[in-house]
């Protein structure tokens, strides 16, 4: 079976289809802003040019498609049963599900059996557009709406003190000043009053992303333009195996780059009657033995935030960078299952996934890996999705069937 890949993309006023040459497009969940895209494509008239402009609001949106092909046509079921009544299908499939039906008549994927068609539909703010005459070729970088968080700031002369201890509150204030609201959720923490006066000069982004750092929540804007403030990924919202996918992988054990077992947040702020005052946040133990040392120009809000980092960077002493077929329903926050004769199988949680075109192939990237034991869902029977395992239930805790 032949599996296809195309990516649309158009920029939406102008209303201009993009003739795309090369894009790599990233979800990162250690990162802002958390989706991320960089097209080259042919350039447009000049007069179209002129109007593609990140200064003016521009947005572009991108279809990424996987097509797996068409199994065989209606006409191979009829052939099949030549001269026979419809009892004969009746009594073969008896008992099936059409599922069966179909494994018969579609073609398998590289001996995996039939895969579905997956796909990613992204909405990006235009940040930089650069042309080249020589080429002919235009090259916009895009991003999700963290960075439009990250240009409006509190313009004011004194600082704004927004009244609430609740973390969901004030960042929904800070939200709004970009015409943003919060998805529906039930996550909250609270925070030391003086940590909700907002700054003047104080981004949107800096003021609400560490208000949830403090409290141990991830506040970020999807592809979809959703802003998501919840607790930090499980694994139990998706998973993947990359096996029947890979073209590369490399692992690496290191202390070095991002890995750490303690970490010391320093609050140095001044207040309302122009007094300084420094506090500290602190995770880790005496066995501790490479810290990683955070400051922060915001008033104290409370234990939280040394606690949150320290849970990313303790899982990255171990890192599995992986390269395979491209597939547009991987998701950071999912589990992810890596299996090569060179290491023991490995299962963690994926912090970024990479796409590029015209290559069709995808980098992920994980955390917090261990040794997958042999009761993990990745030996469970064929056609137990990890959708249907019951909520709370996680790789280590799940007994293979």
């Amino acid at each position: 079976m032949i599996s296809a890949h195309t990516l649309t993309a158009a920029v939406q006023s102008p209303a201009l289809a993009l003739d795309i040459k090369r894009a790599e497009v990233a979800l990162d969940e250690s990162r802002y802003p958390y989706a991320s895209a960089t097209l080259t494509c042919a350039a447009p008239d000049e007069s179209v040019l002129a109007q593609i402009d990140p200064r003016a609001g521009v947005r572009v949106r991108l279809l990424l498609m996987q097509r797996y092909g068409d199994g065989e046509p209606l006409s191979a079921l009829t052939t099949a049963y030549t001269g026979q009544t419809l009892a004969a299908l009746t009594t073969k499939y008896s008992g099936k599900q059409v599922l069966t039906l179909s494994a018969d008549y579609g073609h398998p994927y590289n001996g995996v059996g039939m895969l579905p068609s997956t796909f990613r539909r992204l909405d990006l703010a235009l940040r930089s557009r650069s042309v080249d005459p020589v080429s002919g070729e235009m090259t916009l970088s895009l991003a999700s709406d963290e960075a439009l968080a990250g240009d409006v700031a509190l313009l004011a002369t004194a600082p704004l003190a927004l009244g609430t201890t609740s973390v969901r509150s004030a960042v929904g204030t800070a939200l709004s000043r970009i015409g943003a609201v919060l998805a529906t959720g039930a996550a909250d923490g609270t925070v030391l009053a003086d940590a909700t006066t907002w700054q003047p000069g104080t981004s949107v982004w800096d003021f609400a992303n560490g208000l949830a750092t403090a409290v141990g929540l991830r506040l970020y804007c999807d592809e979809a333009r959703i802003w998501h403030l919840e607790p930090e990924a499980d694994g139990s919202s998706g998973g993947v195996t990359l096996t029947p996918y890979l073209t590369r992988a490399t692992d690496t054990l290191a202390r070095d780059a991002s890995w750490y077992d303690a970490v010391v947040v320093k609050y140095d702020w001044v207040d309302a009657a122009n007094v300084r005052h420094v506090a500290y946040d602190t995770a880790g133990d005496g066995t501790s033995s490479r810290a990683l040392r955070i400051e922060k120009s915001t008033a104290y809000p409370g234990a939280g935030a040394a606690a949150r980092a320290l849970s990313f960077y303790k899982g990255r002493g171990r890192v599995v960078d992986a390269r395979a077929v491209s597939r547009y329903d991987v998701t950071p926050g999912f589990t992810v299952t890596v299996d090569t004769d060179a290491m023991p199988i490995q299962t963690g949680l994926i912090t970024s996934v990479a796409w590029a075109l015209p290559e069709d192939e995808m980098d992920v990237a994980s955390r917090d890996l261990v040794d997958t034991p042999p009761t993990a869902w990745v030996f469970t029977r064929a056609g137990t999705s990890w959708s249907s395992v019951a909520t709370g239930v996680t790789w280590s805790t799940y007994t293979a069937a």
